[in-house]
């Protein structure tokens, strides 16, 4: 995520909205509900009107627009780092991203 927060809690709200609405665990989502209506409530009240994801889209861009977020996608597989941007709208995922290979012993393993 690129910020242009004043605060570092404004980014790890962020943070935490990208995950409680984007992860479909729901043990998770279920035990943190409350922050979640929290940080909604504070940072984009007018979204606690809406329900799923269009109230994730509306506080995503919410955040956006007030701090200048740009919200990425990061993975590690098999020696390629991919990225993609996450939209603020449905289907949140996009196809704007690529993969780069890794150089060798990025990640040394140390012995134990």
């Amino acid at each position: 995520m690129g910020v242009g927060a004043k605060s570092s809690a404004e980014a790890w709200d962020a943070a935490f909205v990208l995950f409680y609405f984007l992860d479909p665990d729901e043990g998770y989502t279920k035990r943190r509900h409350d922050t979640a209506q929290r940080i909604v409530a504070r940072a984009a009240k007018h979204c606690l009107l809406r329900a799923g994801d269009l109230r994730a889209s509306c506080v995503l861009d919410s955040l956006q627009k007030k701090f200048g977020f740009k919200y990425r996608r990061v993975q590690y597989d098999v020696g390629y780092r991919c990225h993609s941007e996450i939209a603020v709208a449905p289907p949140f995922f996009t196809r704007n991203g690529g993969c780069t290979r890794m150089q060798k012993d990025t990640f040394p393993q140390h012995p134990d």
